[in-house]
């Protein structure tokens, strides 16, 4: 027999083995081959059982390991669910809240969404946006270009164009449209804009171009009734160096706004649209999405930032624009035979005046500003003659350095007191100085050195200084020296006051 015989059968065949050796030989033999079967077939069902036991134990591991899986998967999933509200809400306030109007239109060219601004901007609720056709709100004269330019855009194209909006007062508001078309028949939302209200821009405009206008009507009108040619050339001389400063102002605000922080505004919009159709997937795992959460919640302060800057510009622009005026009214007083009116002016303040008119031209020449202001008592003069006159000077010491290298680029201006009484103000520069010869020529009506020069803004210096009871004084140590202008006043007497 097979000593290798299963357990349980050797328990079976341990009776039956005394029995099973009496029987006849074929008889055992056939016993034999049958335990084999029997012991073969234990043997098979104990490889089965522990397979299956196996199975079990194995399919309980998996079937734990899954389950804990799933429940961190809804932990996260959850999560997920939570912050994606979270930011849904964040960005339904930053829409609600933004700077700048946001407007969506359907198929129908009917208002679908409109934020605070863009209702503030127009004077309607959102109620009353919703489902408002856009151009009932759109200045009839820009219904067919804005019209022609939608259509004419592709699918995800984008443009901008300037138009006018109607207020539900019946007043106009002009802004500068940035759209984007989404899709030709979405009746959800089909095409949507950003709206920047530029009305105060375009009436600054306007204004400074009708002051301008008013302006030069007034200085021609003015000189002719003067009939006096040296007049008149002086006001157009002094008009000019403004406009030309007030031009830089205008060049300044007109960068500011190109650079505006609101092209990345369009930037921003396009990629939230370019995601629309997943923006909880966008806002949760897209690295791009967070930071456009934090960018639309700093845009507000940038803007105003940006709205601070324009502001401080215009107002400079305004200031130089009413000199002007003063150029005109004074010259108005003095063809009228007024022409001695004077006040107290300060130096100090009035100096501040003109760097400010001369700012951006001296920062971009690279000009290098060293003040030396002394306590001084004001002085008697005409303030809107003495502005020019030091705006004259400093826009020659300017002028004079343009060769000179960038560190070596200084003007000097100083305000101090004689020994003798005598108020002084000194404008210095380190330019191309001044050639002895020309030293006593330099206050001569139509002597110039410039190539483009005529000769009269120094004549008109001498002149304006004498008019006011003062001198005027140079001085330099030849060409390549640079040159000192000396402005000197007499000490106005207590009793003093304003002819």
């Amino acid at each position: 027999m097979d000593e290798r015989r299963h357990k349980l059968l050797e328990r079976q065949l341990k009776n039956l083995l005394p029995v099973i050796s009496g029987l006849p030989k074929p008889v055992v033999s056939a016993l034999e081959r049958f335990i084999v079967d029997v012991n073969e077939t234990y043997q098979s069902n104990d490889a089965d059982r522990e397979l299956l036991e196996h199975s079990m134990e194995v399919s309980s591991e998996e079937l734990f390991t899954a389950n804990k899986e799933m429940r961190e998967r809804n932990l996260v999933l959850q999560k997920v669910q939570e912050e994606t509200k979270a930011l849904s809400i964040q960005f339904q306030a930053v829409f609600d809240n933004a700077a700048v109007g946001i407007l969506a239109i359907d198929s129908q060219r009917k208002c679908v969404l409109a934020n605070r601004a863009v209702q503030r901007m127009l004077g309607y609720t959102l109620d009353e946006f919703r489902n408002m056709n856009i151009d009932t709100v759109t200045h009839p004269d820009d219904i067919d270009p804005g019209l022609t330019k939608y259509n004419s855009a592709q699918k995800g194209d984008s443009y901008t164009i300037l138009k006018r909006y109607i207020r539900k007062d019946g007043s106009i508001v002009w802004a500068r449209l940035t759209a984007a078309k989404l899709a030709e028949n979405d009746k959800r939302i089909a095409g949507v804009g950003i709206i920047e209200d530029i009305t105060a821009q375009r009436e600054a405009e306007e204004t400074i171009r009708k002051q301008q206008l008013q302006i030069q009507n007034a200085a021609i009108e003015s000189a002719h009734t003067a009939g006096m040619s040296e007049i008149a050339t002086g006001v157009l001389h002094n008009v000019g160096n403004v406009l030309n400063s007030a031009n830089v102002g205008l060049e300044t605000i007109l960068q500011k706004i190109d650079k505006s922080t609101i092209v990345n505004l369009y930037k921003a919009n396009d990629l939230l649209l370019q995601n629309r159709n997943r923006l909880s997937e966008f806002f949760s795992t897209d690295p791009k999405g967070e930071k456009l959460i934090n960018f639309y919640v700093e845009l507000g302060e940038a803007m105003k930032s940006e709205m601070a800057e324009q502001k401080h510009e215009a107002s400079e622009l305004m200031k130089k624009l009413d000199l002007i005026k003063d150029i005109i009214n004074t010259q108005q007083t003095y063809a009228k035979g007024n022409g001695e009116f004077k006040e107290m002016v300060s130096l100090t303040e009035t100096v501040e005046s003109a760097l400010v008119m001369q700012s951006t031209s001296l920062a971009r020449h690279e000009v290098k500003i060293v003040k030396k202001f002394s306590e001084c008592p004001p002085v008697l003069a005409q303030r809107a003659k003495l502005v020019h006159v030091i705006l004259n000077l400093i826009k020659n010491a300017k002028e004079a350095m343009i060769s000179v290298s960038p560190k070596d680029k200084t003007l000097t201006i100083e305000i101090g007191e004689f020994k003798s009484g005598e108020i002084f103000l000194k404008i210095s520069d380190t330019g191309d100085g001044i050639d002895e010869e020309n030293l006593s020529k330099i206050f001569t009506h139509g002597f110039t050195t410039k190539k483009t020069g005529h000769g009269f803004g120094l004549h008109f210096c001498a002149n304006s200084m004498t008019e006011m009871g003062g001198k005027i004084a140079v001085a330099s140590e030849g060409l390549g020296a640079g040159a000192d202008f000396t402005l000197i006043f007499e000490r106005a007497k207590s009793t003093e006051k304003a002819a």
